[in-house]
């Protein structure tokens, strides 16, 4: 909770572990914030900035130098980071005193010497970062995985060849055989019709085939003609 007077603020370390990495512009006016603040001791895990785009200590003990303001601009902006102009990296190598260079003799030189690299007012380029930071991130899609090959239970690829090979010489001999059932079904049909055609008379009841028809049709007629005769 913050009081009407408190602006709203987050750790810088929670900004980067979020992904949102500041660029050359960005960092030195971090930077120039820390000098004019002047309270604290600049880690990214005690400064923290507000929504205004201002910049402040959790802990207020101890004080920004020349030495840990260097520091903090190679923390945010490690070798290898693009973009960075050599003027900039001679100028954070002297506040670390590791060039044989004349040393920066205090903060507000320090700052001085940085401004020249800054685009725009401190607190309007640290309120930039803070939208970066509030714009919601783009969906993650995920990759759809490969389905998984069908049949395959063979042990090695070794294997596969001679599996394959058996397993297409079975869908064959499967195909073969339900070919000639369907076979002997047609031939089974073509008979039938053949014998209703040939005595004129077509199957009445559903699974009786014409030959049974004409069958049983000839028994009766050849039954009366007895019975004559026999009169």
């Amino acid at each position: 909770m913050h009081s009407p007077n408190t602006v709203p603020t987050i750790a810088l370390s929670h900004v980067l572990g979020l992904g949102v990495r500041l660029q050359t512009h960005e960092a030195v006016a971090l930077a120039r914030e820390v000098v004019a603040y002047s309270r604290g001791t600049p880690t990214l895990e005690n400064i923290q900035l507000g929504s205004d785009g201002s910049v402040s200590f959790i802990s207020t003990d101890g004080a920004p130098s020349v030495s840990n303001v260097a520091d903090l601009l190679v923390r945010l902006l490690p070798p290898g980071t693009p973009k960075v102009p050599a003027p900039l990296r001679y100028t954070i190598a002297r506040g670390l005193e590791v060039v044989e260079a004349p040393p920066v003799e205090s903060l507000d030189e320090f700052s001085t010497l940085l401004q020249r690299f800054e685009k725009g007012a401190s607190r309007d380029v640290l309120k930039g970062v803070l939208q970066r930071v509030a714009r919601p991130s783009p969906p993650i899609v995920q990759p759809i995985a490969a389905s998984p090959l069908m049949f395959r239970s063979y042990g090695s690829d070794a294997d596969a060849p001679e599996h394959s090979l058996r397993w297409w010489v079975l869908v064959a001999a499967v195909a073969l055989a339900a070919s000639f059932a369907l076979g002997f079904a047609v031939m089974d049909r073509i008979v039938d019709r053949r014998a209703a055609i040939t005595s004129g008379v077509s199957p009445l009841v559903p699974g009786v085939s014409a030959a049974a028809v004409y069958s049983c049709r000839s028994a009766s007629i050849g039954s009366r003609a007895d019975a004559r005769r026999a009169g």
